[in-house]
């Protein structure tokens, strides 16, 4: 016997994950890099260093991936940028201020008034 409600769970992840991907196809290529769902972080080395569980390719590690890359060039970005462009890609914001620990982010203030910065930590 099918369970009804573990069904109805998959097909909602299927029907957002498929709107994600059909987003990609519709944006900018130069914007395609970062909404589309990645095939596998675990074997691009983008999750290199984070203790993964039974299931490597789940939002959390998609997110230290989809992190890691944005943050590639060494720079420190603001992050209010950076959660904006994550939330785009379709990372809820609790998932994603996680996954920023996680992938050993340096986040920093200049100055009280001034914004966050965050910058991947070498």
């Amino acid at each position: 016997m099918i369970d009804l409600v573990q069904f109805q769970r998959q097909l909602r992840h299927e029907i957002r994950r498929l709107s994600a991907i059909l987003d990609a196809t519709l944006t900018k290529p130069a914007e395609i890099r970062f909404k589309a769902i990645l095939p596998c972080p675990a074997r691009r080395g983008l999750t290199k260093g984070v203790k993964l569980g039974p299931r490597k390719d789940s939002i959390q590690v998609r997110a230290i991936a989809w992190l890691r890359d944005y943050l590639s060039d060494g720079k420190a970005h603001d992050a209010g940028k950076v959660i904006a462009a994550a939330e785009h890609a379709g990372f809820k914001r609790p998932t994603f201020v996680i996954a920023s620990k996680r992938a050993g982010v340096k986040k920093s203030k200049g100055a009280p008034s001034a914004p966050w910065r965050w910058q991947l930590a070498r």
